[in-house]
This record gives structure tokens, C-alpha cells and sequence, in this order.
């Protein structure tokens, strides 16, 4: 599928034509109320379960370096789960 080409079904997450190109044009795309709120708020979870997750291996667990946190002057926060 181009960019400009529209998907075939009637999924409500898919973008317009127009979106798309608004997006080729500029380089970001303001979705306001895109997504249902249930949706956002399970992904916050699934985040903030990341993050917990992430602080709670020791070295030792193989998947400690799946797990990327940087320090910040507020603290380690966490950019990246490979």
C-alpha cells in the first residue's frame, strides 16, 4: 500500500487520504479525539507495567537490557523496551 492508497476495510483507526497527505506535507498529524479514552487509558497501563517491570530486574535477569532507562535531572526514566 502508497501512502496514499486508503485500506479496503472499515477500521475506524485508519487514517484519510487527506490525513495522510497532511501528514507527507508536514510531518505530524493532530489526531484529537482519534482514539476511545478505555483505549489510552490500557495502553497508560501497559506503560506504567513497563516501567515496573523494568525497575524491578537485577542485572543478573536476562532480560535487563531489554529494558532502557536514561537519568534525568528528575530521575531514571525509561525510553525504550526492546
Amino acid at each position: 500500500m502508497t501512502a496514499i492508497e486508503q485500506p479496503t476495510t472499515g477500521a475506524a483507526y485508519h487514517l484519510t487520504a487527506e490525513q495522510v497527505r497532511f501528514f507527507d506535507e508536514n510531518g505530524y498529524l493532530v489526531l484529537r479525539d482519534h482514539s476511545p479514552a478505555d483505549l489510552l487509558d490500557r495502553l497508560r497501563q501497559a506503560g506504567h507495567q513497563w516501567i515496573s517491570d523494568g525497575e524491578g530486574l537485577s542485572r543478573e535477569d536476562p532480560r535487563y537490557f531489554d529494558y532502557n532507562f536514561a537519568k534525568r535531572p528528575w530521575g531514571r526514566t525509561m525510553y525504550r523496551v526492546n
